[in-house]
């Protein structure tokens, strides 16, 4: 991370809304969240800063959804990836993507769901092992592009 960037945490309740489905960049910045306890916040919120073309600087808000149980279905968890600020933030693409043991044993690793700005995706059927991965690129960016965040269970 370059040393003037600051990343900031707070977890919040909000939910994310819902969107349609579109590919990730690869060399994001990771980021990662630890086991969450039972009883954890749904979503877990960062403040971001990139840089675009123009050499300024925008701080945006991305917040990491992970929902497992999701209403109350031991089977299926939520995911969701959403950007917000200025209109130089929600020109994003975000991706969501799971992996998890289903309740064979199999390892399973879900596809990426894709979408400008804010993508939310279920997915079944959970045994373990539930954990999210969550990307976003901004576009118009010249530095700190690309984000990565994970969360588990």
């Amino acid at each position: 991370m370059a040393a003037t960037r600051t990343r900031s945490t707070r977890a919040t309740r909000a939910t994310v809304a819902a969107a349609v489905l579109l590919p990730a960049a690869s060399g994001a910045i990771a980021l990662t969240a630890g086991s969450s306890p039972a009883g954890a916040a749904v979503d877990e919120t960062h403040s971001v800063t990139f840089t675009d073309t123009n050499a300024i600087d925008h701080t945006c808000t991305i917040t990491a959804t992970r929902e497992y149980p999701y209403r109350d279905d031991n089977e299926v968890g939520r995911g969701g990836t959403s950007v917000s600020g200025d209109s130089s933030c929600t020109n994003a693409q975000v991706s969501i993507q799971a992996t998890y043991t289903d309740p064979n044993g199999n390892n399973i690793a879900s596809q990426f769901g894709f979408a400008t700005a804010t993508v939310e995706r279920r997915f079944a059927p959970i045994g373990s092992n539930f954990k999210t991965f969550h990307d976003v690129t901004f576009f118009g960016c010249s530095a700190n592009c690309n984000w990565h965040f994970e969360r588990t269970k």
